[in-house]
């Protein structure tokens, strides 16, 4: 599926489930036993030190016929093999105590997992210190993730000047993102001065043009390593629109031009729309993301990305919270909300799977 971004992003985990033979038991409870399962040679070698537990019935005889000879089926069993039923009804002896009481083995899976649902990843800020971009990309290898979403801001690349180019920093960041065999999501925006849009404020730009031919020299230049483009961050607040009431309508259109200029260098690189802040805030300072969206249909806007950004922070409410639970309970959502009457779909904005 396309990817989800959480500070956008949806996207996405990690290694598949791998159950092995539970190699040693944690402490017991009144009712059961916790065994941790670990790799099959660590295992083997735990159960080899482990005490013996009652003898297990042995393989039939093959000793007793060889391969290179006929088998004999009419000849009855001889008593040699029968004992191998005796031991299992035989109390158990001092050495055999753990098996005194039949237990249930609840695992306890401490080997890396692959989620079956979509990818995971994390936010990372990897422009500044190499080192520090090095140990968190190992953090979030360590962790299983599979993607990282990075801030490649414009005026940091293109801010001396349009064509002027400064790739240094991005290099390197690619160049440690590759080596960690991770996928990258692009997040673009935040326009140079000579761009305007209300700067030093982020805003659009003044001209839509300068942006997407940006977009082209990134998307050219990193054309097949950068696996998905956001584009911009929280247009629906006013702070992120340069000081300007938010408009769904103007997004589409930057979300339009930014589309075709990546798909006609990369077409395929995922494009997906800006993450939208959760806000039950309805005015020329911010709309609600589930407004806004609408908004963006409205505008035409279906074409132009392959997964549709949110932001889905949660707040006061665990991930599998039921969104409806949560608009209707105070101590989950804002309690102003409801002195101001912020209608119940608007305070599903605290719930993590409010934008279902």
């Amino acid at each position: 599926m396309a990817v989800l971004c959480a500070a956008a992003f949806a996207v996405w985990a990690i290694f598949f489930y791998q159950p092995g033979s539970p190699a040693q038991a944690a402490r017991p409870t009144p009712t059961l036993k916790l065994a941790r399962f670990t790799d099959p040679e660590t295992a083997a070698t735990a159960q080899a030190s482990q005490p013996p537990t009652p003898t297990p019935q042995p393989t039939p005889t093959p000793a007793a016929q060889p391969a290179d000879q006929p088998p004999a089926p009419q000849t009855p069993p001889t008593t040699e093999p029968q004992p191998a039923e005796t031991p299992v009804d035989a109390p158990p002896t001092a050495e055999s105590q753990p098996a005194e009481t039949p237990t249930v083995q609840v695992p306890i899976n401490t080997a890396p997992v692959t989620m079956t649902s979509p990818d995971y990843g994390a936010q990372v800020f990897l422009f500044w210190k190499a080192e520090v971009a090095e140990r968190d990309l190992q953090v979030v290898q360590d962790a299983g993730f599979r993607w990282v979403k990075q801030e490649f801001a414009w005026r940091e690349i293109e801010g001396a000047g349009k064509g002027i180019f400064d790739w240094s920093r991005a290099d390197r960041v690619m160049d440690q993102i590759d080596a960690h065999g991770l996928k990258v999501i692009a997040r673009v925006g935040v326009q140079p001065k000579w761009a305007g849009g209300g700067y030093p404020e982020i805003g659009p730009p003044d001209n839509l043009q300068d942006f997407a031919d940006y977009l082209t020299a990134l998307a050219t230049r990193y054309k097949g390593r950068i696996d998905a483009y956001q584009i911009w961050n929280e247009p629906n607040l006013s702070r992120e629109w340069g000081n300007r009431p938010p408009s769904a309508a103007e997004y589409t259109q930057m979300l339009k031009v930014a589309y075709q200029a990546i798909k006609a260098v990369d077409p395929n690189a995922l494009v997906i729309s800006a993450g939208l802040a959760p806000t039950t805030r309805n005015d020329d300072v911010a709309r609600p993301d589930v407004y806004y969206i609408q908004e963006m249909y409205d505008a035409g806007a279906k074409p132009y990305f392959d997964a549709l950004g949110a932001h889905a922070p949660g707040y006061a409410s665990p991930p599998e919270a039921d969104p409806a639970e949560v608009a209707r309970t105070p101590g989950m959502a804002n309690p102003g909300d409801f002195e101001h009457g912020v209608p119940e779909e608007l305070r599903r904005v605290y719930c993590f799977r409010h934008i279902e």
